[in-house]
C-alpha cells in the first residue's frame, strides 16, 4: 500500500503535472467560462511559469547542489572498509561502482537491489568478476524504502548462512552506493529502517559536483527538456526526504 500511496503523492505533487493541469484548465476556462477567464489567465501564467522555471539548467545547479554538497567523488579504493555494499539499483554507474568496492576489498559482500537486476545490474557485476555468494541479488525492492528494508533481512540471513549470526552488540557497516543526489534520502532511510547499522556514504554519479562540471555560463538560463527531467529528480528527492522525515515517523 505504501508503494502506491507514494506513487500517486508523486503524481499530484510534480511540478510538470502540475503546470499542465494549471495551463489545461486556465485554457478551458478562459474559452468556455466568461466569468471565469480572468481566473483562467492566471492559472495560464502560473502553470506555464511553474513549467518554465524548472526547465531551466539554473534550478538543477541550486536544487542538486543542496543534495550533493556533503559528498565527493572518491576513488573505490578510498571509501572506508565495511562489510557489505548496498548497491540501491538503477544504472550500470552504481552496479560497477559496488562492484569495485567489493574488488578493491571495500567489503565482503554486495547486495545489489531493485527490481531488474537480476537481468541488468547482476550481469554487469558478475562480468566485473563479483559473482555468488559474494554477490546478493534482491529482485523484490520497488523504492529505496524496500531496499533497505529487504538488504537488512538478506544481510542477516546471509551471516546465518555463514555461520556469523549478529549479535545485538554487532554494528555492521554498510556502504551505501547510489547517486549523489539519492544519498540523503538513502542514508535517512538507512537510519530509520536499519538502525543498526552503521552507512557510509558511497556516491556515484555526480550531476552538479562532478569533476569536469562547467558551473554556471549562459546556457544556465536557456530552459531545455534535459534540464527538465533532471530538476524533477532533484524535487523527488527533496519531496521523499521531506516525507520521511517529517511524515513517516
Amino acid at each position: 500500500m505504501g508503494y502506491w500511496i507514494n506513487k500517486t503523492a508523486w503524481f499530484l505533487s510534480n511540478p510538470l503535472d502540475v503546470g499542465l493541469v494549471m495551463v489545461i484548465s486556465g485554457l478551458w476556462l478562459v474559452t468556455g467560462q466568461r466569468n471565469f477567464s480572468r481566473w483562467g489567465r492566471r492559472m495560464v501564467s502560473l502553470g506555464a511559469s511553474l513549467i518554465f522555471i524548472f526547465s531551466l539548467p539554473i534550478a538543477g545547479h541550486v536544487l542538486g547542489y543542496g543534495l550533493e554538497r556533503n559528498y565527493e567523488e572518491r576513488d573505490p579504493k578510498d571509501v572506508p572498509e565495511g562489510d557489505v555494499a548496498l548497491d540501491l539499483g538503477g544504472s550500470w554507474q552504481r552496479a560497477w561502482y559496488a562492484a569495485e568496492l567489493v574488488k578493491a576489498k571495500r567489503a565482503k559482500w554486495l547486495i545489489t537491489s531493485g527490481e531488474g537486476v537480476d537481468r541488468l545490474d547482476a550481469r554487469l557485476i558478475r562480468d566485473l568478476g563479483v559473482k555468488e555468494p559474494a554477490l546478493i541479488l534482491d529482485v523484490e525492492a520497488r523504492n529505496t524504502e524496500e531496499n533497505v528494508k529487504n538488504a537488512r533481512r538478506v544481510f542477516g540471513e546471509r551471516c546465518l548462512l555463514d555461520g556469523q549470526p549478529l549479535s545485538a552488540s554487532h554494528q555492521p557497516r554498510v556502504l551505501v552506493v547510489t547517486t549523489a543526489v539519492h544519498m540523503p534520502r538513502s542514508l535517512l532511510l538507512m537510519r530509520k529502517y536499519w538502525p543498526e547499522a552503521k552507512a557510509i556514504p558511497a556516491p556515484t554519479e555526480f550531476m552538479v559536483k562532478r569533476k569536469d562540471s562547467k558551473g554556471i555560463s549562459w546556457d544556465s538560463f536557456i530552459p531545455s527538456l534535459y534540464a527538465l527531467e533532471y530538476n524533477l529528480a532533484f524535487y523527488h528527492e527533496y519531496l521523499g526526504y521531506m516525507a520521511y522525515r517529517w511524515l513517516k515517523r
